[in-house]
Formats: C-alpha cells, structure tokens, sequence
C-alpha cells in the first residue's frame, strides 16, 4: 500500500480513493469512528486529542450501548500496520496520503455529524486552554 507506486503505476487520484474507500469499509465500526475523529483533527493529528474526543463520543452512546471502551492506542497500532496512518513523531500520527484523510472526512462523515464531532473538538481544545491557564502564545493548538 505505497500510494506514490499505485500513482506511478497509472491509477487516478479517483482510482486511489476507491480502494482507500474499499479498505476503511472493511474496517470495523469502531476503527472507522477513530479515523473519522482524526479527520477532523486534520492530516497531522495527536492520539491524545482523538482519545479524549472518542471518550465524549463514547459516553454519549453508553445510554445506548453496553460495549467496552474502545482502547484508541490499540487501533491506531492496527491502523499503522494496516498502512492508513503513519507515527511522524513522538506521540504524533499523520495519515498515509491525504487521499485517506478526504475519504475519512468526505466519505464517511454525513455533514451534521461532521459538524457535531468540529464542536466537540473545539469545545475540547478551549476546556484543555482554560484549565490549562495557558496564553494563546504559550500554547497553539492549529
């Protein structure tokens, strides 16, 4: 799964994202949610932050739903193996080409979910700068 092969072997951009499409739809519901959250996070994203927004997603659907917790360490490790995502740095994932981000952003997100899961975020990011006390130029998150 090396992207720039599959470009220089002659698949379109369209074709790229058909099998990334195929790929995320095998995946299951759980791992499909966590690429989801790091979409919205953008192309470079921290584990920490797709957790903590996973965790507020979980406990909204725990009224409905008596699974265990998803352990999002984990499935970023079967998302590594799998060749969606890649470690850049410590503590740091970014997705294997942005072709996987666009198709866990566009594809699998309806817009009102989308929007739900951008407010989420954003309410995360000011309750961890509250608390934190931090300036904004002691701390920027974008």
């Amino acid at each position: 799964w090396e992207v720039d092969k599959i470009v220089e072997a002659g698949v379109s951009l369209h074709g790229i994202k058909d099998v990334v499409v195929a790929r995320v739809q095998k995946l299951p519901a759980s791992f499909q949610a966590v690429l989801q959250i790091a979409a919205c996070l953008g192309y470079t994203f921290d584990p920490n932050f797709v957790s903590a927004v996973n965790d507020s997603e979980e406990e909204s659907q725990a009224k409905h739903d008596d699974s265990a917790p998803l352990n999002v360490t984990q499935v970023l490790r079967v998302l590594r193996k799998l060749g969606l995502i890649e470690a850049v740095a410590r503590r740091k994932y970014q997705f294997a080409h942005d072709s996987v981000q666009q198709v866990c952003y566009e594809l699998f997100l309806e817009k009102t979910h989308r929007q739900k899961l951008h407010l989420k975020i954003g309410f995360f990011f000011m309750q961890l700068y509250n608390t934190n006390n931090l300036s904004w130029d002691e701390q920027h998150f974008f």
